[in-house]
Formats: C-alpha cells, sequence, structure tokens
C-alpha cells in the first residue's frame, strides 16, 4: 500500500507466493498473482488472488471494536431485557419499532450493514431480516421524542436512515453494549420503560441503561 506521502507498506502476504490463510486473518495469508484490488465504504480491503481462486479481505482499522458488515443481530434493551422489533411484524413503510418479549420471529432480527463514514466514523443502516426495510427516524425528525420506524432505503444521502453504533464498557465485554445514534440529529435510541413501547430517539438523559442496547448475534 503507498501512503500520501510515498511510504510503501505491506498490508498482506509474506513476500514469497504461496497458498495458506483460510479462515485466519487476512493480513497473515499468503498470495499467489494477486490480481486486483477493491476498497468498500468502510475501507476494507478485498484482493483477488489469481491463482489461489481466493478473495482475501483485509479488515479496516475504523471497524475495530464493531461488528461486521452483514451480521444478523437481535438488540436488547439493558434497563428492559425487551428486544427490539416492528410492530405487529408488519413489512409496510411507517410500521413503528416496539420493545417487546423476545421471540425467535425476523421480525425482531437485523442485518447491520456498513453504510459509509461520517468524520472518520462508520456508518450502519439497520435492515430488518423480515420486512427488509431499514431503519428511521420519522421525517427525519431532530427533536426529542421523534418516533422510530422502519421504511424502504432511501439512499446514501438518506441520513436519518444511517446510525452510529458508540461502544459501551470493554471490548472484551460479552454480549457487546452500544448506544444507537442517529446520523441526522445526533440523538439515541431509547425506551423509558419496562413495558412493550415504541422506540424512540432523545438526548443523554435519564437512566443511561434506557438508551444502551445489547447486541446479540442469531
Amino acid at each position: 500500500m503507498v501512503a500520501p506521502d510515498g511510504k510503501i507498506s505491506t498490508v498482506a502476504g509474506t513476500g514469497a507466493a504461496g497458498f495458506g490463510g483460510d479462515n485466519g486473518p487476512g493480513t497473515e495469508a499468503q498470495l499467489n498473482s494477486p490480481f486486483g484490488l477493491a476498497v468498500d465504504c468502510v475501507d476494507t480491503l478485498y484482493i483477488a488472488d489469481l491463482v489461489n481462486h481466493r478473495i482475501r479481505r483485509i479488515a479496516s482499522e475504523r471497524m475495530a471494536g464493531l461488528p461486521e458488515s452483514g451480521t444478523v443481530v437481535s438488540w436488547a434493551n439493558v434497563r428492559s431485557r425487551l428486544r427490539m422489533g416492528v410492530l405487529r411484524e408488519s413489512l409496510k413503510d411507517g410500521a413503528e419499532i416496539q420493545q417487546s418479549l423476545a421471540s425467535p420471529r425476523s421480525h425482531q432480527r437485523w442485518r447491520l450493514i456498513a453504510a459509509g463514514q461520517d468524520e472518520g466514523e462508520v456508518l450502519y443502516r439497520i435492515e430488518n431480516v423480515r420486512s427488509g426495510k431499514v431503519l428511521e427516524v420519522v421525517g427525519g425528525g431532530t427533536v426529542d421524542g421523534a418516533v422510530v420506524a422502519q421504511r424502504t432505503y432511501e439512499g446514501s444521502d438518506a441520513e436519518h436512515q444511517q446510525w452510529r453504533l458508540v461502544p459501551v464498557g470493554a471490548v472484551t465485554d460479552s454480549p457487546r453494549v452500544y448506544e444507537i445514534a442517529n446520523r441526522n440529529s445526533g440523538l439515541l435510541l431509547r425506551v423509558d420503560t419496562n413495558a412493550p413501547t415504541v422506540v424512540k430517539q432523545y438526548s443523554v438523559q435519564g437512566d443511561h441503561r434506557d438508551r444502551q442496547w445489547q447486541l446479540l448475534p442469531v
């Protein structure tokens, strides 16, 4: 890799052609005739290894402590232990997001898809597995109490449909806990009761557990 100052550094390979490294760190894999490179929206590097018939992925440093793009999760509120899901399992645009008792059904499962960067911070779109629609703040609202719903993704300019995951606690904690911040408003997803209720966005206030969410891989 060539830095802006012209310095060249090695990001993968050992300097000798070979095969090895499946299921291990991409930086430690051996290469044989790397043929093409691609970089995604969060600076993850993909290397096409021609002779080995492999695509090697070198994770971006920006993703440290964050879930990989494509990870499917369930979100559990730290205070209530209830799960984030789509009201009445709806497939419609505008269906509200609520917390409710844990269920194995797909309306409580979310796919985290890297959507880009904002001032060096990774952005995600949070896609419901059942409906294929993404989490948004209704109407792009920027005030406390705005309701969160699902809607068809409107593209890279739809900042009200993009989210930052803010780690809470140590990277070794299991399960990991995050605050979920909207790119457009900067406000956090929050609930203020242990009962089933609609999820809304708020600034930092009240019990900190209300705005913290456990990431549970499924």
